[in-house]
């Protein structure tokens, strides 16, 4: 699975190798699984790291969560 943004990913699933990540059904904005296919080479592992890379300036943090309160 990566983080590469939203419009990087959409050129992406062009891909073979590459579908939409979603653990509920929904496809996850901005991520995307690769199959081992994708990344059996260490030319292709390089290329997903420097595209996570590239993006993670861009990446915002998720809303943190309010603990509930207990009773």
């Amino acid at each position: 699975m990566v983080r590469i943004g939203e419009e990087v990913s959409e050129k992406e699933l062009s891909k073979e190798e590459c579908l939409h990540m979603g653990f509920t059904g929904r496809p996850m904005k901005g991520y995307i699984y690769i199959t081992t296919d994708g990344f059996d080479m260490e030319e292709d592992l390089a290329y997903w790291i420097q595209l996570c890379i590239d993006f993670n300036p861009l990446a915002k943090a998720s809303k943190k969560r309010t603990p509930k309160q207990k009773k």
